[in-house]
């Protein structure tokens, strides 16, 4: 991790003159697209969680769920990289949950996430390059997994020995649908970041496929590299390669750094939202004394 977050820092270092005034010419107008794309992205896979809580059995308050998913959040960038999964669970086992349910809930809920990120990383690639077979190949190998867990996320456990029905498939479906739009809106964020870095060039069509699905890949090869916390710095030296083959010059150090930046903060602002949401509804529904 040191040896990443070094390799980044000396980067910025070396090109800090047109860095900084990349910085200084950042179009506001699109980084706030940005931020309040961003912000969605994050909040609908804080619902997606919600929802495959329900369906394995957990009803907890959905305010309440979504506020401690962005506060637990939070505590992955502490190393050990785990610390959010654990909070997440020691909260729901207090509730009185199922531990069997809860753990089940994770292990759907990551595996949704990165296997949508592969699938729309491979997809992007399929349609702006003449991909090879294997890239195709992977593509559809990682849309059916994708479907596959869905189904089974949302398969009641009881009667998930039995087999998946039509329920369960369009439930799953669903599902799936939930989970690439989270990608697609998060590749549309760090477009509108690049837009507000780049000066005088328009992003193209193909421009923004390629970063929505070169931002899923690099999140996808961070996230496998669980000794790393929160995939800090495997993701962004992933992320620079990506852009260096369609990129030149400083956006391709700047981009994935800023990108970084702007998720956490679209997490505190979210996390701190949903709090103040909760706190309120818990005011309005105080016992009124007569």
């Amino acid at each position: 991790m040191l040896i990443t977050l070094a390799f980044i820092t000396y980067k910025i270092y070396v090109n800090w003159t047109a860095i900084n005034l990349i910085i200084s010419q950042i179009k506001v107008s699109a980084a706030l697209g940005g931020m309040g794309i961003l912000s969605t992205a994050v909040t609908l896979l804080g619902w997606n969680w919600i929802s495959i809580l329900h369906y394995r059995g957990i009803h907890a308050r959905r305010l309440n769920c979504i506020r401690v998913y962005f506060l637990a959040n939070l505590t992955r960038y502490i190393p050990g990289g785990v610390w959010h999964f654990a909070g997440r669970t020691l909260w729901l086992l207090s509730q009185g949950y199922r531990p069997q349910s809860v753990v089940e809930s994770l292990i759907f809920e990551q595996g949704l996430t990165l296997t949508a990120a592969i699938a729309v990383g491979f997809l992007s690639l399929t349609i702006v390059e003449r991909s090879p077979l294997l890239i195709v190949g992977i593509t559809f190998f990682s849309v059916f997994l994708l479907v596959l867990l869905a189904a089974f996320a949302v398969t009641d456990p009881k009667t998930v020995r039995k087999g998946l029905n039509s329920q369960s498939i369009e439930g799953g479906l669903i599902l799936v649908v939930r989970y690439v739009l989270f990608w697609i809106l998060y590749g549309l964020a760090t477009s509108c970041f690049a837009a507000a870095i780049l000066e005088g060039e328009r992003l193209t069509f193909l421009d923004f496929t390629r970063l929505i699905g070169q931002a899923a890949l690099s999140w996808a090869i961070g996230y496998t590299i669980f000794v790393v916390p929160g995939g800090w710095g495997i993701r962004e030296l992933a992320f620079m390669h990506l852009l260096s083959r369609d990129f030149s010059g400083s956006i391709v150090f700047v981009l994935p750094v800023l990108s970084r930046l702007a998720q956490i903060l679209a997490e505190i602002l979210c996390g701190g939202a949903f709090s103040l949401m909760w706190w309120l509804n818990l005011w309005v529904r105080r016992p009124k004394v007569s």
